[in-house]
């Protein structure tokens, strides 16, 4: 106990000390913090510029390092050095060419000597190419392995079928001479023989019939794209320039470029050659080395994060992505949406790469954007996608932990300050608080005594003049009124118990888990137990299964409906108890459990059992003479015993009309007392409840049409059968279908319905008649009760129609309700389950007449 309540003290006292703590140092804490963040966004948005004003001066230089070359070439194109070589090539025969080429093994003696010049001009590892019109080298210089003719190679495969068929080289530019090679089924095909091909268009005409979808494979060599793009059909480009490579051998970087060689200088002058070139790079290594300082990085990437130059101690390889590694995606997208905007003049800025910790500034190319704001064509691929020096973007990064080293000195500054205060201001308040835990060490004690009940614990002398002694003495006035609510309650108990254990009726309250909570003595006596069973499991107290299975379905079925009634017959078969089953619930309507109340009602079983058998003789006595009655007076009425005339005709009719409904009435009786009884066996058979009704209904038709009244039958196709007799299901059918017209005034509607709803099959008779009020509608099913009004007493009737109707439809494992309006008509529904399935799955009756 002690060692609780000092728990509870020390708690209480370290929970002050920390408030105390908040208190004063929240608002140190606050400025700290906010001096911190603020001189770190300071710090941020410095680095942020510095970096990225590094990455533009970075980006101005790789961008005029490319216009460099490009300049350069056009000036080596339209050099008459150049141009003179090229004319006097151009007036050379082919062969001539070709033993030019052989004979020097490099090329035209003149040009070879223009290329030499050229390269060496153009760096280290260059390579230079003069191409006549006709794509044949004039001279090269550091090309290895180059042939008189260039060439590239292509290959396709097509699917063709009958003779004459044309297979155009989609894609394919003019095929060389001689180059191609077409093969079926790796059998290769004759020029003229099997095939025609036209170089130019770069079609295949076939000579032979094949089946249909036979595949052929041509090979063919064509010019390379450089040259056919920068001669263009002797109309010539402004130049060719291809995309920025890494040279892994030579650790370089190169830039491919072809500019068309033109007989003058005059514009549209007649292109000779082309000039190609592709130039070393190797500032692009050297931009990324040199940095502000060691921790900073260098790197040029294009528009899809891959590099193109990095510092080699990275790591990374050209044309590695760096998106999602080097740069993370998050960081990345902004640049990208930057790059997006090409036509924003704003074309740099920086970003806190919080995955990799660094601080990116970041500087994207305007050098390449023509006059709509769009890159040149230009400097874009043939598929109309930028070049990688198009679109590319310089990028340095620092680390955040050498960015920002002064904002974590601060930051350790603060810290120290705020942990020396600390040491500071715990002594202080441990004093403070020792004063204000120990009154309350009292009250603690105080507390745990009065709820374990002991309402009689004083409370021990405190100092009024503060709040904690005004807290107790506030404490012991409710520790009084607990007194005495605590004897009010245990006086209402007693009351409840003594009203509870008077009720006629035995009673048993039930618990979460079927634990017995209450039993008066009337439910001892009636199922012989005694009061230990409080507490029990029902299953443990209760010896009978019926009762007993009645009462664990009560928590499950109580649910759904406000009560549920069962008979159950106890062991020795003459005691017979009704027991009603009510939901317990708090004021919020949450289930505490289930109240069951249990009648005798053996007796009244018994008084029910000698009414029906009275009832059963008394209709057997009536039937015979009234049988006799009907035969006489239909023979009289045949003239079997005579002539009769028209007064006595209708005399003899009447009481023939009124003796065929006494004869019903005793049937119906009849039908009653046996089925109560139990002298009537129901068949258990598989039928279709469709076909039932629609043969009932035929049946009845014509006292609807008697009547002007409309009957509506709606059966769904494949509706499954039930399980029951037919007749007697038949007797139901009839019997609601004759009610609903019998009160449907001429020229209404009845509507015979039958859906599946889940496992059930479900009739409606629904009718426009007058309807029933509300009021009476829980009576209508009782033996001889019938509505309260002048029209349904006009058309006469039993009253036993509709309750042998109840006794047939429960018989069977279902229910039966009606939901009506005054005025607008009545709709009976009665609900069977589909052969197979349990009784336990009807529903409950809905609650509007169209449900």
């Amino acid at each position: 106990m002690w060692r609780s309540l000092r728990q509870v003290r020390t708690g209480l006292q370290a929970q002050l000390v920390s408030l105390l703590l908040m208190v004063s140092l929240i608002p140190l804490l606050w400025v700290a913090l906010l001096a911190y963040n603020t001189g770190r966004s300071a710090l941020q948005e410095s680095v942020g510029l510095n970096l990225s004003e590094l990455a533009a001066e970075k980006m101005k230089q790789a961008d005029k390092i490319v216009l460099h070359r490009i300049q350069r070439i056009r000036a080596q194109a339209a050099d008459n050095r150049t141009r003179l070589r090229f004319r006097a090539a151009s007036r050379l025969s082919r062969r001539e060419m070709y033993e030019a080429w052989r004979s020097e093994g490099a090329g035209y003696p003149g040009a070879k000597r223009s290329a030499e010049r050229i390269a060496s001009a153009a760096g280290e590892s260059s390579q230079v190419i003069f191409v006549d019109a006709h794509c044949q080298v004039i001279a090269s210089y550091n090309v290895p392995d180059i042939d008189f003719t260039l060439r590239e190679h292509g290959s396709k495969s097509v699917r063709v079928g009958g003779p004459g068929t044309q297979t155009r080289l989609i894609g394919a530019p003019a095929i060389l001479e001689d180059s191609e090679q077409v093969f079926l089924d790796a059998m290769p095909l004759i020029r003229e023989v099997d095939y025609l091909i036209d170089y130019e268009s770069a079609t295949i005409t076939l000579l032979n019939e094949y089946p249909t979808n036979t595949e052929i494979q041509i090979d063919y060599d064509v010019q390379p794209q450089w040259f056919r793009i920068a001669y263009s059909n002797g109309q010539g480009t402004e130049l060719f320039i291809e995309d920025i490579y890494y040279d892994e051998e030579l650790k370089l970087h190169f830039l491919p470029i072809a500019v068309p060689v033109r007989e003058s200088l005059e514009p549209g002058s007649t292109v000779i050659g082309v000039l190609r070139i592709v130039f070393p790079i190797p500032e692009l290594a050297e931009l990324v080395s040199t940095g502000a300082d060691e921790s900073t990085e260098i790197f040029l990437i294009d528009s899809h994060a891959r590099a193109i130059s990095v510092s080699a101690e990275s790591g990374y390889r050209f044309g590695e992505r760096l998106a999602g590694s080097k740069i993370s995606d998050a960081a990345f997208d902004v640049i990208l949406a930057a790059q997006d905007a090409i036509s924003v003049r704003e074309s740099r800025g920086y970003t806190l790469d919080e995955n990799a910790q660094e601080v990116i500034g970041w500087s994207l190319t305007r050098s390449w954007i023509d006059e709509e704001g769009k890159i040149d064509r230009l400097y874009q691929r043939p598929d109309g996608e930028p070049r990688n020096f198009a679109s590319w973007s310089a990028h340095v990064a620092k680390p955040t932990r050498s960015a920002f080293e002064a904002a974590r000195k601060l930051r350790r500054k603060i810290l120290l300050f705020t942990l020396v205060s600390c040491f500071v201001v715990i002594p202080i308040a441990l004093i403070f608080t020792r004063k204000i835990v120990n009154p309350l060490r009292e009250l603690t004690e105080a507390t745990r005594v009065i709820g374990q009940g002991e309402f009689d614990y004083p409370i021990g002398p405190v100092d009024p003049s503060n709040e904690i002694g005004i807290l107790a003495q506030e404490f012991d006035a409710m520790r009084q009124n607990l007194r005495r609510a605590d004897e009010r309650l245990r006086q209402e108990a007693r009351k409840m118990t003594a009203i509870v254990n008077s009720l006629a009726e035995g009673l048993i309250v039930l618990g979460p888990k079927h634990r017995i909570i209450h039993v008066n003595p009337v439910a001892e006596e009636m199922l012989h137990i005694d009061h230990k069973v409080i507490g029990m499991r029902i299953k443990e107290a209760i010896g009978n299964k019926e009762l007993r299975a009645v009462f664990e379905q009560g928590l499950s079925k109580i649910h759904d409906q406000d009560f549920v009634v069962h008979e159950v017959i106890l062991e020795d078969n003459e005691t017979v108890l009704r027991v009603l089953a009510s939901s317990l619930q708090d004021e919020d309507g949450t289930a505490l459990g289930v109240v069951y109340v249990l009648e005798d009602i053996t007796q009244q079983k018994a008084i029910d059992k000698m009414k029906s058998d009275f009832i059963g003789l008394v209709s057997h006595e009536l039937r015979t003479p009234l049988t006799s009655i009907i035969g006489f007076v239909s023979f009289i009425l045949d003239g079997k015993a005579g002539p009769v005339n028209e007064r006595q005709r209708n005399s003899l009719e009447r009481v023939e009309r009124q003796s065929k409904r006494l004869a019903a009435l005793i049937s119906d009786l009849l039908d009653v007392s046996r089925i109560e009884s139990g002298r009537i066996q129901m068949k258990r058979e598989s039928i279709s409840l469709s076909h039932i009704v629609k043969h009932r209904v035929e049946e009845i038709r014509p006292q609807a049409d008697a009547k002007d009244i409309t009957l509506d039958l709606q059966l769904p196709e494949d509706l499954p059968h039930v399980t029951g007799d037919e007749a007697r299901l038949g007797q139901a059918i009839t019997n609601l279908v004759g009610n609903a017209i019998k009160f449907t005034p001429e020229g209404g509607r009845v509507t015979i319905k039958l859906t599946r709803e889940g496992s059930l099959i479900r009739v409606q008779c629904i009718d426009t008649g007058p309807g029933i009020p509300e009021e009476e509608q829980s009576k209508i099913f009782d033996k001889f009760y019938q509505v309260s009004d002048i029209h349904t007493r006009q058309q006469g009737g039993s009253g036993l129609g509709l309750a042998i109707t109840k006794t047939i439809i429960e018989a069977h494992g279902g229910m039966i309700w009606v939901r009506s309006q005054v005025g607008r008509g009545s709709n009976f529904q009665f609900a069977l389950p589909i052969a197979g399935t349990q009784a336990d799955s009807i529903p409950t009756p809905p609650q509007r007449m169209d449900e």
